[in-house]
This record gives structure tokens, C-alpha cells and sequence, in this order.
């Protein structure tokens, strides 16, 4: 489950300013929120919680309808929809708070990090197989179906096969 679907939101938006620029993040959160979140809310939850012996008798969609990043992704799709703006000191107040997102994700995600040497003997293997997925096999996948497949090219294809490419 963490091989198949990446920290795009912790890591991603710090490497996506870093190396495309600001203008990035709008595919980057367009990238993370309908799919990497969604598919983690869902499929993943029901995954993880057979796996632990705790099936489910039903998804709780509510849990998914009440989460604080995916109530404000609908309603701000729904008020771009309408064709509604913010009002020029929200807007800047927005913008102030979420410049401080970047660099508080990386911090909180690198105290969090635990290395210990016993764990990467026991399951090497398995964690080698996974980054290998998620690090050099998706992002080739991707760059097939755009690129070679589809034909498509520019900004917008760079971004997402960046983006399948984020560390679980």
C-alpha cells in the first residue's frame, strides 16, 4: 500500500517548487488530492484494514466526506465552478498561509523519520522491491502512456510523471 501510492502532498510540493517553480503546485495538487488522497481514502482505508484482519462491513463515507482537506477541495472546485473569486485580502491571506506549508511539511515529515538497521535486514527486500516500483517502474509507466503512447508533451506531463515518481 505505502509502495503504491506516494507522499505527493509532504514531498512532492517542496521538490515540485524546487525543480519546475511555483506554477507547478497547481498540477501537483490537482495530482494529489482527486488521486493519490482519494485512492487512499478508499481503496487503500479497505486495503489496509483487510490486511490488519479488521474487514470492514461497509466503507465509512462519511470519514471521507468530513476530512478537513477534502471538504475545502470540493468547495473549492464547486466555487470555482460558479465562477466566484475571494476577495483580494482573503485571497492574500490564503496565500500567506499556505507559504508556510511547504517548509512545515518537511519538517514535521523529516522528525518523524526512524532509521533502524534491524528493520532494513528484516524486510529489505520487500522495501527495496517497493521503492523500485514506486521510484523507477511507475514513473516509466507513466512516461509509456503520455509520452510514447499518447504523444503528449510539455509542462503538464513532466509534472506527472514527477509526481508518480514521489517517495512513499
Amino acid at each position: 500500500l505505502t509502495a503504491g501510492l506516494g507522499n505527493t502532498s509532504f514531498v512532492g510540493f517542496p521538490l515540485l517548487q524546487a525543480l519546475l517553480g511555483p506554477q507547478a503546485l497547481a498540477v501537483g495538487i490537482l495530482n494529489d488530492q482527486p488521486g493519490t488522497f482519494l485512492a487512499f481514502s478508499t481503496v487503500g482505508i479497505l486495503t489496509a484494514s483487510a490486511y490488519a484482519g479488521k474487514a470492514s462491513r461497509g466503507f465509512d463515507w462519511k470519514r471521507l466526506f468530513t476530512f478537513p482537506p477534502f471538504v475545502v477541495m470540493l468547495l473549492t472546485l464547486a466555487l470555482a465552478a460558479a465562477g466566484v473569486s475571494l476577495p483580494a485580502a482573503l485571497q492574500e491571506i490564503c496565500e500567506r498561509l499556505a507559504a508556510t506549508l511547504i517548509p512545515l511539511a518537511l519538517v514535521s515529515v523529516g522528525f518523524q523519520l526512524r532509521f533502524r538497521l534491524v528493520d532494513l535486514w528484516q524486510y529489505g527486500t520487500r522495501l527495496f522491491a517497493g521503492l523500485f516500483y514506486k521510484l523507477a517502474l511507475a514513473p516509466a509507466l507513466i512516461l509509456l502512456l503520455y509520452v510514447w503512447i499518447g504523444g503528449w508533451h510539455g509542462e503538464m506531463v513532466r509534472i506527472t510523471v514527477l509526481e508518480a515518481a514521489m517517495a512513499p
